[in-house]
C-alpha cells in the first residue's frame, strides 16, 4: 500500500496512485482542519481517506475506541467480529444476518428481521451450552450470540457493555470452544485479530 505523510503545515509530494492511508510523521501534529484541506486540495472526500489511527493492542484500547462509535458503526464492527468466526456457524440464517449487519445499505426492516432470525437461532441453540460433549455445537451458539449482540437495537440493549464489545466477547467464546474441540490454537489469538479488525475499521 502506498503511503503519504501529512504534517502540521501541509503534505508531502503526492503519489500518482491515490493512496488510502496517511502515514503521520511522529514529529508532526495533525489537525482535522489540515486533513480536510489536504482532501480538498486533492479533490477527494474525507470519507475515502483517513489519518492513521493508533494501533489497538489491548482490550482497554478496544473498548475506548468502541465507546466513541455510533450505533451503526458499532453494529458493523460487531458484525465484523462475528464474521471472523462465521466458519463455526451451522445455520444459514445467522450467516445472512451477519451479512445484513455489515451492509451499509440495509434498511431498518431488514436489520430487524436479521436480529430476530439470529436471536431465534441463538435461543434454540442455548441448551447446547450445558453439554460438554459437543464443543462445536457450543461454538455455533456463540457465533449466533455474537451476531445477536451486533444487531440488538439500542432500545433493547441491556447492561453497560456496548454492542460491538458484546459481539467481541461472544466471538471469543466461539473460538475458545473450537480450540477445545480441536486441541489446537492459532498463531494469532482471536483478541489480537479483533484488535487488528478494529484498527483497520476505525
Amino acid at each position: 500500500m502506498e503511503v503519504e505523510k501529512l504534517t502540521h503545515y501541509g503534505c508531502s509530494d503526492l503519489s500518482a496512485q491515490a493512496p488510502t492511508l496517511i502515514d503521520v510523521n511522529a514529529k508532526s501534529v495533525v489537525t482535522r482542519v489540515n486533513f480536510d484541506r489536504y482532501c480538498e486540495r486533492q479533490g477527494r472526500s474525507t470519507k475515502t481517506v483517513s489519518p492513521l489511527m493508533p494501533k489497538i493492542s489491548n482490550d482497554h484500547e478496544l473498548r475506548e475506541a468502541i465507546d466513541k462509535l455510533s450505533a451503526p458503526q458499532q453494529r458493523r464492527l460487531g458484525a465484523s467480529f462475528a464474521k471472523d468466526v462465521l466458519h463455526l456457524c451451522r445455520d444459514e440464517r445467522v450467516v445472512r444476518a451477519v451479512e445484513t449487519a455489515l451492509d451499509t445499505r440495509a434498511s431498518q426492516a431488514e436489520l430487524e428481521d436479521a436480529y430476530r432470525a439470529a436471536k431465534a437461532y441463538a435461543t434454540k441453540t442455548y441448551t447446547a451450552c450445558g453439554k460438554d460433549t459437543d464443543w462445536l455445537a457450543q461454538a455455533d451458539h456463540f457465533v449466533a450470540a455474537s451476531a445477536v449482540a451486533a444487531l440488538t437495537p439500542p432500545n433493547l440493549a441491556s447492561g453497560t457493555a456496548n454492542a460491538a464489545w458484546k459481539a467481541a466477547v461472544q466471538a471469543r467464546m466461539a473460538k475458545n470452544c473450537e480450540m477445545v474441540e480441536t486441541d489446537q490454537g492459532d498463531t494469532e489469538s482471536t483478541a489480537e485479530r479483533q484488535y487488528r479488525i478494529a484498527s483497520e475499521a476505525l
